[in-house]
């Protein structure tokens, strides 16, 4: 179970956290999203100097407070989120004059969260008792921070109903959350018992310490004290938070089939169009330049933009086109059989990670389309804007084993090409399979050819749930 502290997002306290734990939720204020671009530079530096004294620290999410705020701030929370790559934990206090209206209010934001891209996680207002919750948030279909502060002292009194949370709507939630007050210098016994009955959620992605933020967490004392706090609690979850390995996923044709057929043609449509020229003709000149770009690793060459920016000039045109053709594209997308419950099942033991090079804006619209509910089972999309690199290359598994510090024999990989996802996992002494793809059926005889003239992977296998037999069995 990770343990992360919510800091206000100077150099100084991230670097402070940082030395405390591995993990840091963002405390947004109104202040720091005027002053977006000092805020980023702090994150990028505080970062670099936690990187370069050997703390690899990431964020959780981003914490904001929408009391007396503007809806547009909440919009600009939003966008720093989708940049930090993190979901967006919202809290308003309830002021209203009855549920409904608050409660609309949230699927409003939540709503505008799932149009840009960043899941919305509400955080509980004070005074809620557990059964409003039950009744106004997940039945609602928001997803939760759960702040357990209010209902520590009563623990006995509210305990059947952190039973029926933690199994009805466990999939649901994404944080447990404490004030720092309520566990400073000592974690309580009530506390160790709401810890007990989350203890079998694997869907928890972390508890969240809520540190006062007049607390100057610099002093030795205070410091020692929230180390003390952190490792208590891990300790508590120690048990559960143990995973098996890692397991590797490559995107397109193994956890979806794509054909771009019908997409292309109505791209030269358009274009023929705009241009007034043949359709035969355009696709021809695109296909060509297409066919020189693909040699390129640089990532930003590889984009359907950059293609589009050698025929058009507009490039406001040129994002248009490139928003509706992948729009297209997403529309035929055919998840592959048995996806979501293959997912599903591994991430209870394994971490699971996808590693792509679409870029991150496409890759996250395919699989919305395909499993909408990825994000709460996948720990990390790998995509060229962090490799620097398209595939096959070294940088993405470099990345991937520096960062989960798994045993080589304990990480899978899973990929259609065995020259762009599996050659180099190989070599590196992961475990490789090789998933069939229907294009190869009329080619080779056999699943034995395949194997022989698609390189050495340990495994060729026809379909996810087979994978996921071959893995759980692998002790």
């Amino acid at each position: 179970m990770i343990v992360s502290l919510r800091v206000k997002p100077n150099y100084s306290d991230i670097i402070n956290a940082g030395k405390i734990t591995n993990n840091i939720q963002i405390l947004l204020s109104d202040t720091a999203i005027k002053n977006k671009g000092l805020m980023f530079k702090n994150i990028n530096d505080a970062l670099t100097f936690l990187n370069q004294n050997e703390r690899n620290v990431g964020f959780n999410s981003v914490y904001f407070d929408g009391d007396d705020i503007d809806e547009e701030y909440i919009s600009e929370a939003m966008e720093i989120a989708k940049v930090l790559d993190v979901p967006l934990s919202y809290y308003e206090s309830y002021k209203y004059k009855d549920y409904e209206e608050y409660v609309e209010k949230l699927k409003r934001i939540n709503k505008t969260g799932n149009e840009k891209g960043v899941r919305v996680y509400f955080q509980n207002p004070d005074g809620f008792c557990l059964k409003e919750i039950v009744s106004y948030f997940f039945s609602n279909g928001l997803n939760i921070s759960l702040n357990i502060s209010n209902y520590v002292k009563s623990c006995k009194e509210y305990k059947s109903d952190f039973e029926v949370i933690s199994k009805t709507y466990k999939d649901r939630l994404f944080n447990l959350v404490i004030d720092y007050s309520e566990i400073e210098g000592v974690v309580p016994f009530e506390i160790k018992e709401i810890f007990k009955i989350f203890s079998d959620s694997r869907f928890i992605n972390s508890v969240v310490i809520d540190i006062d933020v007049g607390m100057n967490i610099k002093d030795d004392n205070v410091r020692k004290d929230i180390e003390g706090v952190v490792e208590t609690i891990r300790s508590l979850f120690s048990v559960v938070s143990e995973k098996k390995g890692l397991v590797m996923f490559d995107a397109d044709h193994t956890l979806y089939e794509i054909n771009t057929k019908k997409a292309y043609s109505k791209l030269y449509t358009m274009l023929a169009r705009i241009l007034k020229k043949d359709k035969e003709d355009i696709r021809q000149l695109h296909q060509k330049i297409i066919s020189k770009l693909k040699k390129s690793k640089v990532p930003e060459k590889r984009k359907i933009n950059y293609s589009l920016g050698k025929i058009l000039d507009d490039k406001d045109l040129v994002d248009e086109i490139s928003e509706l053709f992948w729009n297209e594209v997403v529309k035929d997308l055919k998840p592959r059989k048995c996806l979501k419950e293959v997912i599903k099942e591994l991430s209870y033991d394994y971490d699971i990670v996808i590693f792509s090079d679409e870029f991150r804006d496409v890759l996250v619209k395919k699989l919305n389309k395909v499993f909408p509910e990825w994000e709460e089972y996948v720990k990390e999309i790998v995509t060229p804007e962090i490799t620097k690199s398209m595939k096959p290359s070294l940088k993405y598994y470099t990345y991937i084993l520096r960062k989960y510090k798994y045993p080589k024999h304990k990480v899978y990989v899973i990929g259609d090409s065995w020259e762009r996802d599996l050659e180099i996992a190989k070599n590196k002494g992961l475990k490789t399979f090789l998933l069939e793809r229907d294009i190869y059926k009329d080619v080779f005889d056999s699943i034995n050819d395949l194997k022989e003239d698609r390189g050495n992977p340990d495994y060729v296998v026809s379909g996810l749930k087979e994978i996921k037999n071959i893995i759980k069995k692998d002790v």
